[in-house]
């Protein structure tokens, strides 16, 4: 049986009580579906029982995030206070990048991504700056995000004016 501890005894891989979440993480488990020869045959063929994100696609998801960012603010500096995620990616692809140069040869990194990264302006060592240039890039910043702002006003308002004519209009048209 599953005990009183949510079915995680080591006794448990036929116990078909277990909770749903285990029978869809660890579908090998669950014998009542599938023969052991099938199990056997398909580890046999290399099938992976457990679907995890490869190293590939989340270092992609990320760099398309910070791509995203880079576009919006014009620079690679994720404040970490704003996006932790992000961030925590960035120090992590310093560090690699660091570790490549010192001469590790099992980075998790690759000419690739560096280049793709270098693309982008992401700059490998932290930003640091001089207090005056920081001040004036985060002015810029905020203009140019008021100027975001101004303009999605202005787009809502032109909205606004064409539905009120078209109402106007569709009210004339029915008198």
């Amino acid at each position: 049986g599953g005990g009183g501890n949510g079915g995680n005894n080591e006794g448990d891989e036929h116990d078909n009580n277990n909770n749903n979440n285990n029978h869809q993480n660890n579908v090998k488990k669950t014998t009542a579906v599938i023969t052991s020869d099938q199990i056997k045959l398909l580890a046999d063929l290399g099938f992976q029982w457990k679907i995890r994100a490869s190293h590939t696609i989340t270092w992609n998801n990320h760099f398309e995030n910070l791509k995203a960012f880079q576009q919006k603010h014009g620079h690679c500096r994720v404040n970490s206070k704003e996006d932790n995620v992000l961030g925590r990616w960035i120090c992590e692809m310093r560090s690699r990048y660091k570790q490549r140069l010192n001469g590790e040869v099992k980075t998790r990194i690759n000419d690739d991504q560096i280049a793709l990264l270098d693309g982008i302006g992401f700059e490998w060592k932290k930003w640091t700056g001089d207090p005056e240039e920081k001040k004036r890039r985060a002015l810029e910043t905020r203009k140019r995000e008021n100027e975001n702002k101004r303009r999605k006003r202005a787009e809502a308002k032109k909205i606004r004016m064409e539905a009120r004519a078209i109402a106007v209009r569709k009210e004339e048209a029915e008198r």
